[in-house]
């Protein structure tokens, strides 16, 4: 894949995943902000739920076999989700991350490739902005021209009560370019081949749990 997923879920979760991850667990960091203090460069309306959100995807990462790097709250860094390259602090931070989560505040607005994605962080660090801006975000120093975000949106489906089973997370691109689409639906694809050349692959079930003893 060409680009990557930043995914704002009810307040603002981003979400920017490595496509070179193991397919069996991921690395992950997760982030959230319900409050920026008066010592905060950027400020902001506090909120009530992004700590749940956070705590809430990290429990599911973790009874899934994932791995955690690092959990923050409130004190974060803008030039912790920033291309080293262009100011940031991202190699020390989330590049070792194959998924990185933040909830928080944020806005989508345009600039003259089409669509960004800001969000305000409690620091700048050594960014030159308390405001992240995906378009100087690239991790997991997988970089290049051909590497792009793509702010997408998420929709989570919860099982029922009482019933076992997984989450549904449906995307959805908030991105109308027409260059930006096609990138996107390109790597839906080249992933869907990559997944339907690992099922071909898969061994027949094993004979013995058919048999009556």
């Amino acid at each position: 894949m060409k680009t990557k997923l930043s995914l704002p879920m009810a307040a603002v979760v981003v979400a920017i995943a490595s496509v070179y991850a193991p397919a069996d667990a991921y690395t992950y960091s997760v982030a959230s902000t319900t409050t920026w203090s008066n010592s905060c460069d950027c400020h902001a309306s506090p909120l009530t739920y992004t700590s749940n959100q956070a705590d809430n995807f990290d429990a599911w990462m973790a009874i899934n076999g994932h791995w955690r790097m690092r959990k923050f709250a409130n004190w974060i860094w803008a030039s912790d989700y920033i291309e080293d390259t262009k100011g940031g602090m991202d190699d020390s931070h989330t590049d070792d991350s194959d998924i990185v989560v933040y909830s928080g505040h944020g806005w989508a607005g345009a600039n003259r490739w089409g669509q960004t994605f800001y969000t305000p962080l409690c620091f700048k660090g050594s960014y030159g902005s308390c405001w992240a801006d995906s378009e100087d975000m690239v991790f997991g120093e997988v970089g290049g021209p051909d590497v792009s975000l793509a702010p997408h949106y998420a929709f989570v489906y919860e099982p029922a009560a009482g019933v076992v089973a997984k989450k549904i997370v449906e995307t959805l691109p908030a991105v109308t370019a027409p260059d930006a689409l096609a990138l996107i639906r390109n790597d839906e694809r080249a992933e869907e081949n990559r997944k339907a050349s690992i099922r071909s692959r898969a061994a027949p079930p094993d004979e013995r749990w058919d048999r009556v003893p």
